[in-house]
């Protein structure tokens, strides 16, 4: 052993002490012990990595064999399953649907309505109302994940977000002004975004 590595030695081992001659040839031949064997790991290493096969875009794979957790699934559909999908479709889907496409059937009726408490109703206010579900779509697209998702979870998220349906049909069922029922449309909306 040089100096040097008797310094490296003594810097990492708090059992390596110079302070006597038996001591420090009995540390002496623990380092050296210890270097033995870190060289035999070293190369007992470099061989297994020399006798492992290389793995290269020529070498052909073998396909795993099949067993039961690789076998594909049975083609049967279960109880469970048809719930599962059926809550799915009702629970998300379908409400942004209906919430897309209620407003083309309710326009005479509500155009009508407003007309007849002497309130004007243009095509641009029912234009803006209609729109304002997608702009509530981004508006609820980004605060979703970003600001609520990351301080709420996601459980937390959604049913946080049942909130806002409930502000928005609020709006849209009580409104006395069309400009109502634009900003119950961007609660509605913001719902869509955050749940998608």
């Amino acid at each position: 052993f040089t100096d040097e590595t008797m310094s490296l030695y003594a810097s990492h081992s708090p059992k390596f002490s110079l302070t006597g001659s038996f001591a420090s040839s009995l540390n002496l031949a623990e380092c050296q012990q210890q270097e033995v064997e870190e060289g035999r790991a070293r190369r007992n290493i470099k061989k297994r990595l020399q006798q492992s096969p290389q793995i290269d875009e020529r070498t052909p794979l073998r396909p795993l064999p099949q067993d039961e957790t690789t076998a594909t699934p049975s083609s049967t559909i279960n109880a469970t399953l048809l719930i599962t999908i059926l809550v799915v479709t009702l629970g998300s889907s379908l409400q942004f649907g209906y919430a897309t496409g209620v407003m083309n059937n309710a326009e005479a009726y509500m155009m009508e309505y407003y007309h007849q408490q002497g309130k004007e109703y243009t095509l641009i206010g029912w234009g803006t109302t209609v729109s304002s579900y997608g702009i509530g779509g981004l508006l609820g697209s980004v605060i979703g994940p970003k600001i609520i998702g990351r301080y709420c979870g996601r459980r937390a998220t959604l049913l946080f977000n049942n909130s806002f349906v409930l502000i928005g049909n609020f709006f849209i069922a009580f409104a006395p002004e069309w400009w109502y029922q634009a900003i119950g449309r961007i609660f509605c909306g913001i719902v869509a975004g955050v749940a998608t």
